[in-house]
């Protein structure tokens, strides 16, 4: 039996496969083909592996090589490439720990770093759609990510870690390439000015927390509560800077 292997691994324990499986050569042959053709189609850069297995399953693919012990089997190559998709996002974790690793930034600088990521998130919301999966909610200083502040407090690491999988999911090309540079210009737009006093300082003062902003109108129905996209999209326009 032949089997072709398509796979895309974000981390260890992230990893997709598409399989095709004949024990005819033509067959395979114009699999290969037609897989070729549709790789533009997928959001990251796959391995392609064509292994002689005893059989068609998987459990017969993992006793030819333990590497595919433990990857996500997808029926169709439409499931496949959604998975990919779905693993290709970044959150807001990674964008984070590229802008802390190239700018030198110190987690001491979270106030500010959290800011720049929030209008990042929103510029390109409510004029592109999201750049990354983030959920900022209406903290007392204005729209923070949870998740991202209890890894700056208590797991900064992992933080550091993130960077990796950054890279690894804007992949080469135009895709990387306006990644970057959205994120390079959100550094150098806000980043200085969250820097400032009195915004540091006084809450207040911030943009964010102008009348009828997103995080207002969150803010009203109490403390934490999640800042959701749709808000975002209406609203952005009144905390612009």
């Amino acid at each position: 039996m032949i089997q072709i292997v398509v796979l895309v691994a974000v981390a260890p324990d992230c990893r997709v496969m598409y399989r095709v499986t004949s024990d005819d050569p033509q067959v395979i042959k114009q699999e290969q083909k037609e897989i070729a053709a549709k790789l533009d189609q997928l959001d990251m850069v796959p391995g392609i592996h064509t292994l002689t297995t005893d059989d068609g399953t998987v459990a017969s693919l993992v006793d030819k090589d333990p590497y595919f012990e433990g990857v996500e089997d997808t029926n169709s190559w439409a499931d496949f490439e959604t998975r990919v998709t779905q693993m290709s996002r970044l959150t807001t974790t990674e964008v984070a720990a590229y802008m802390i690793h190239k700018y030198h930034l110190s987690l001491h600088q979270r106030y500010a770093i959290q800011k720049t990521l929030y209008y990042l998130y929103a510029d390109h919301l409510a004029t592109e759609g999201r750049l990354f999966e983030g959920q900022f909610v209406a903290y007392d200083r204005g729209p923070v990510d949870s998740k991202l502040l209890n890894l700056m407090v208590h797991d900064p690491k992992r933080i550091d870690r993130s960077r990796f999988l950054f890279h690894e999911k804007i992949g080469v090309g135009q895709k990387r390439t306006q990644v970057l540079t959205a994120i390079d210009e959100a550094v150098d737009k806000y980043l200085p000015f969250f820097e400032q006093e009195p915004l540091v300082s006084d809450p207040a003062a911030n943009p964010t927390h102008r009348p009828g902003t997103p995080w207002q109108r969150a803010y009203q129905q109490g403390q934490n509560t999640v800042i959701d996209d749709d808000l975002i999209r209406r609203y952005h326009y009144l905390e612009e800077i």
